[in-house]
């Protein structure tokens, strides 16, 4: 049973004071090698104090429907394919993962951002579930494309675009400029980074750097700025001969490169490999690489939804300690980053995977 629509909204409305993004805004996001294979990076970078992390396996024949917070046309979806995610927020709340197809969403802060009129008659949901909702039902970037335009985007949390990319290879960056979705893909997208800017704007920066006008190095300060996070990760990208490199410990050393620590931090840095199902990353506090194979996981619903904390550091091999998700787990995480939500409406939030019914036998 769904929570009551009056408390979801105050629980989110309340979130609001902590995710509105500050006066300067972090991570970047890239698709990294060659022929021989490549790699999907990110950096995780937000408030401090604000960035503990989990894993959650996310399972198939799972029927859903999105909270919203004013509208009364949710989207509502059963799960084709398991996923693994990693949020800050709670189950089911998704701040970037890859499903067994091998696609992979990252989502990014876009403070631009316009997701149009909320008289549009689609079906809704929040931006962190329409990463969700498109690792259960798409396995490649033609399928979201095709999805996304059906589904709008109702705003809860905070304003964002998605670098998105499947295990051909093909990605996309989706951004809502101006109330309308564009999709930046194909040859157009002619540089495989994101950042926190319009990607329009960063490559912009690019070219007057490439020109000698502009400079991609700086002060710690002014490297947290989009346009030279954007322009080193695309240079580095160029100079690298992916015939020869390791693509994933490559990757992950470019965006180490961008590793924030001044007004906003990196928490934690993921390389998701499509082609072979695997992921890895390692976190702020637990600088231990750890990888995550989605070719063995169970993702049956009938088998609990499994947890990991991020932040531990005596696991190499994911896989062999993912536990059972609990409420108190759920809430636990909760607690750790919406310092400034009262207890009871934690406890709602936590609650909320048990919302999603599993229609298996």
């Amino acid at each position: 049973m769904l929570m009551p629509k009056s408390v979801f909204v105050t629980v989110l409305a309340g979130a609001l004071a902590v995710l509105q993004p500050t006066s300067s805004h972090a991570c970047v996001a890239l698709k990294a090698g060659g022929t021989t294979g490549f790699a999907v990076a990110k950096n995780y970078d937000w408030i401090p104090r604000h960035g503990h992390g989990s894993v959650f396996v996310n399972k198939r024949n799972v029927a859903k429907s999105a909270q919203l917070l004013r509208g009364t046309n949710p989207v509502e979806w059963v799960s084709k394919y398991g996923s693994v995610s990693f949020s800050q927020f709670g189950a089911e709340f998704p701040l970037g993962g890859m499903n067994e197809q091998g696609l992979v969403i990252e989502i990014l802060v876009l403070p631009k951002t316009e997701y149009g009129p909320e008289s549009d008659s689609r079906p809704a949901i929040n931006e962190a579930q329409w990463i969700q909702y498109h690792l259960d039902t798409a396995s490649t970037l033609a399928e979201v494309i095709q999805s996304a335009e059906r589904i709008r985007i109702e705003k809860a949390f905070i304003p964002t675009h998605y670098f998105i990319c499947d295990a051909g290879g093909e990605c996309g960056l989706f951004e809502y400029l101006d109330g309308k979705l564009e999709i930046i893909s194909g040859t157009r997208l002619e540089v495989p980074v994101a950042t926190n800017d319009r990607w329009a704007t960063t490559m912009e920066f690019l070219k007057k750097v490439r020109l000698g006008e502009e400079s991609d190095d700086g002060s710690a300060v002014m490297r947290e700025r989009s346009g030279r996070r954007f322009a080193r990760a695309a240079r580095q990208l160029m100079q690298t001969d992916w015939k020869t490199a390791d693509v994933v410990g490559t990757a992950l050393d470019i965006i180490k490169d961008l590793e924030l620590n001044v007004a906003l931090q990196t928490f934690w840095s993921i390389a998701h490999r499509p082609e072979t199902r695997t992921i890895y990353f390692r976190t702020r506090s637990a600088q231990l690489l750890k990888a995550i194979d989605l070719r063995t996981l169970d993702f049956s619903c009938r088998t609990p939804v499994l947890t990991f904390d991020m932040n531990r550091n005596d696991v190499q091999f994911v896989n062999e300690a993912l536990e059972p998700l609990t409420r108190e787990a759920n809430r636990a995480l909760i607690d750790k980053n919406w310092l400034y939500l009262k207890q009871d409406l934690r406890d709602i939030a936590a609650r909320y995977p048990t919302t999603t019914v599993c229609l298996e036998p």
